[in-house]
């Protein structure tokens, strides 16, 4: 258990390494920082707070990426140009549920009997596609 005063020092320790340090593991924070060890800095980053903070960081750090590639990619016209966008912005859309109906289209045939019931209607085109006027 981390006490008060290990958490501030890391904390401050951290937050000298800027930007850089929100790539390191625990194991090359206490070589780069030049305290703590790899123990100290691995329960400092399960700390509930310190790992609010990192993720809120990295979420403004992603964003700011985003916007600099998209409006730099202003300037490109190749063919990858709306791949990248697209692959960035399905790293930033953080919903994860689908919304909308899901409608399953298949075929099932017909048996020799159910061909023959007086109540079966055979629809011979598709119902999905749009009738042009």
């Amino acid at each position: 258990m981390l006490s008060i005063k290990e958490k501030e020092t890391l904390f401050t320790a951290f937050k000298k390494l800027g930007k850089e340090g929100f790539r390191e593991n625990h194991y090359t924070l206490p070589i780069l920082t030049k305290c703590g060890t790899p123990q100290l800095w691995k329960e400092f980053l399960m700390e509930t707070d310190v790992n609010d903070f990192i993720n809120q960081e990295t979420a403004l750090l992603q964003q700011a990426e985003f916007r600099s590639i998209l409006f730099d990619t202003a300037k490109d016209t190749s063919a990858g140009r709306a791949q990248l966008i697209n692959a960035l912005i399905s790293v930033n859309n953080t919903t994860k549920k689908k919304e909308g109906p899901v409608i399953i289209y298949s075929y099932v045939p017909l048996n020799k009997q159910q061909i023959k019931a007086s109540n079966v209607e055979i629809n011979d085109t598709d119902i999905f596609l749009k009738k042009e006027n």
